[in-house]
């Protein structure tokens, strides 16, 4: 693929040009669906870390009850975990292949096909709307971010709430290692499969431009720390690279089982600093 990168006026980069319909098509049926991706064993600790970001929405989001819809839902984690706590679930995704393998008795709630056109279809209607939100690791592999945040926006219910989650690119430590010379420049670049790289300002002005009022900014597990340790360095040595996956498991799911609050804290204290792997986002449209 050629492309060039290119930063949008909301402070975003993102690939140019973009791929067409057919071509992204083409590409997710050969590398992502039903290609193993929705792996079987996984181990105990991994099975508990799943959970972990939808027990920290379940604190921030501050509703015990009500409908939940999660864009691109996957393996249908955030399913399970929200339908045990008593709200009305909905996923959307290209494939029911995750919920198929992990949670079979969810797939009644699963909608597949074209993110894109379900969305459109459900606003045409005008006959579903949700208290809840989620669309974890979607905006960057759009073509357009700005038309699904608009079309997420006119699904909510009055007083809903959203959690957008999207990968932290040209972070603090990305760039350090670059200029260190520890890693490659730009080895976070992924097209076709990520179009879109946000950091925190980027993504805050994003949803602002889109009518949307941040309540609370979070990172993830900032795992970009292990470049800086030559042995755990697992961009240059992919070898480690599930080794830092297994630590990041294990501290994550410390913190979440010992209070909740305090991966929350630490949590708001990446994002502040601008080191999680991973920048979430609650917030809600402008009244």
């Amino acid at each position: 693929m050629d492309y060039k990168v290119s930063r949008n006026e909301l402070g975003y980069m993102e690939i140019l040009p973009k791929p067409s319909a057919s071509e992204l098509a083409d590409f997710y049926n050969k590398n992502y669906f039903d290609q193993g991706n929705y792996y079987d064993d996984i181990t105990d600790a991994e099975r508990m870390h799943k959970y972990v970001s939808f027990q920290e929405a379940y604190a921030l989001l501050g509703k015990k009850s009500g409908t939940i819809l999660d864009v691109g839902c996957g393996e249908g984690f955030s399913l399970d975990y929200f339908n045990s706590k008593g709200f009305e679930v909905s996923g959307i995704d290209f494939t029911s292949d995750g919920i198929d393998r992990f949670f079979p008795k969810l797939k009644k709630n699963l909608t597949t096909g074209n993110i894109f056109e379900v969305l459109e279809s459900w606003i045409a209607a005008g006959d579903k709307k949700f208290d809840i939100i989620m669309c974890n690791n979607v905006l960057e592999h759009v073509t357009n971010p700005i038309e699904m945040l608009n079309n997420i926006k006119k699904m909510l219910n009055p007083g809903g709430m959203c959690r957008f989650q999207v990968p932290n690119e040209y972070s603090v430590l990305q760039n350090y290692a670059v200029e260190k010379k520890i890693a490659k420049k730009d080895f976070w670049l992924a097209p076709p499969a990520h179009l879109q790289y946000f950091d925190k300002s980027s993504l805050t002005k994003t949803l602002e431009h889109c009518g949307y009022k941040v309540n609370t900014m979070l990172g993830d597990f900032p795992i970009d720390l292990f470049l800086l340790n030559k042995d755990t360095n697992y961009v240059e040595n992919k070898s480690v690279g599930k080794n830092c996956h297994f630590a990041r498991v294990e501290f994550d799911n410390l913190l979440a089982g010992k209070n909740i609050e305090d991966l929350i804290a630490f949590r708001k204290g990446c994002a502040a600093s601008g080191i999680g792997r991973n920048l979430i986002a609650y917030c809600q449209p402008v009244k």
